[in-house]
């Protein structure tokens, strides 16, 4: 038990214990020679942001709150390169298909007196809104991709318009598996993006505004 969302000790340590669930499932799946699909949810910079003396001891000249934000992402990015590391170990980086993104913008600001952890650190890059927001800073989100002899590595394309909703499909096309009977998906297949060719969006992606709360 690593604690919870909420808690200090519980965001300093999740992911990791996370990413060990994630190692064990890609060696077995390795091991009995059957395909997998993981989904390595972080909670790093989504919510509250903490990290142990320990985490933080890398940056001694960084002033809070950037001191602990840094080391919460150096913690994801770590646990992120031992499942990247495992996939070459494995042989499998050549054909596995990796989607890295995030949800939304950075939150918006919370009191924290304490200052044992924080929120909203996140910068949205001069971009308007933040999470809860339609504008730019709530919605526009990284969205990288590693698929050799696939993708381009190190191309950046900033016209294609994509959304969470797209992986479903795109990755069902990828492996070449027919979507369940029955089932629409609000999503496009967007390989041709992915792979550096014309793309242009044909079906409508809706955000839904809950208010400034």
């Amino acid at each position: 038990k690593v604690g919870n969302a909420h808690d200090q000790v519980g965001a300093a340590f999740q992911t990791i214990a996370a990413a060990e669930h994630v190692l064990r499932f890609i060696r077995q799946s390795k091991e009995e020679g059957k395909p997998f699909y993981v989904n390595f949810w972080l909670h790093e910079t989504h919510h509250l942001v903490a990290a142990t003396d320990e985490q933080k001891a890398p940056y001694p000249d960084t002033p809070e709150p950037q001191r602990t934000y840094y080391s919460a992402v150096t913690r994801a990015d770590a646990q992120i390169g031992r499942a990247l590391d495992l996939l070459d170990e494995l042989g499998l980086a050549d054909n596995t298909l990796v989607f890295f993104s995030s949800d939304n913008g950075p939150e918006n600001s919370h009191p924290n007196p304490g200052q044992k952890f924080y929120y909203s650190v996140g910068d949205t890059g001069g971009l308007r809104g933040r999470k809860r927001s339609l504008y730019l800073g709530g919605v526009n989100v990284p969205f990288l991709v590693r698929w050799p002899g696939h993708v381009p590595a190190g191309r950046v394309d900033k016209t294609s318009v994509l959304a969470g909703v797209d992986v479903l499909p795109t990755v069902l096309a990828a492996v070449g598996i027919s979507a369940p009977e029955g089932y629409r998906s609000d999503g496009l297949n967007v390989l041709d993006a992915l792979e550096g060719k014309p793309f242009i969006r044909e079906a409508p992606l809706f955000w839904e505004w809950r208010g400034p709360n």
